[in-house]
């Protein structure tokens, strides 16, 4: 038998979209889930899932791995005075130019998407590698975003006539 640590990132989501010249908010970044000292026995195969990164207006999707798992974000909604940064990890940005949260935060601006409140680092460890970042609102990022493969980042809200930025895959990490 082996221990081991997991880390997992869900996927993140896409950003929020209007037709219209609207500021238009970003998706949440995906969650992170660290367990430590699973077991694992020999010659015995495992599922392990990474959640993909949500299309624009869509939440991302969930990681699982070892018996853990780690919800993806939730997708930046509505448009002008409506809009909302999605929920996540970190959250997306909201009106008046939020950009989105960063290791664990709400994002900023008016109705910013809410963060998980703790690190999103490797591990939750405070020197490990940063994932789950949120996306920002259209306003904030100027152009469509989308978060990078396996990172769990948010996309950015889109501009009239371009679609929202997708979220990034998420990510199983095993030491």
């Amino acid at each position: 038998d082996l221990l081991v640590d997991v880390f997992l990132v869900g996927g993140g989501a896409g950003g929020g979209y209007s037709p219209l010249n609207n500021e238009t908010p970003g998706g949440g970044s995906g969650y992170t889930t660290t367990a430590r000292s699973v077991q694992l026995a020999k010659n015995t195969q495992y599922d392990i899932i990474i959640g993909a990164g949500g299309e624009s207006q869509s939440n991302g999707g969930k990681s699982s791995a070892l018996g853990s798992e780690a919800s993806g974000g939730e997708a930046g909604s509505g448009a002008a005075s409506g809009a909302k940064g999605g929920n996540g990890g970190s959250g997306g940005g909201g009106r008046h130019g939020g950009k989105g949260g960063v290791d664990g935060a709400n994002g900023e601006g008016t109705n910013g998407g809410t963060g998980q409140g703790t690190t999103t680092r490797e591990f939750g460890e405070y020197t490990g590698v940063l994932y789950a970042t949120g996306g920002s609102s259209s306003r904030s990022s100027n152009k469509r975003v989308s978060g990078r493969e396996n990172t769990g980042d948010g996309g950015s809200g889109g501009e009239a006539g371009f679609s929202a930025g997708t979220g990034g895959s998420g990510i199983v990490i095993i030491r």
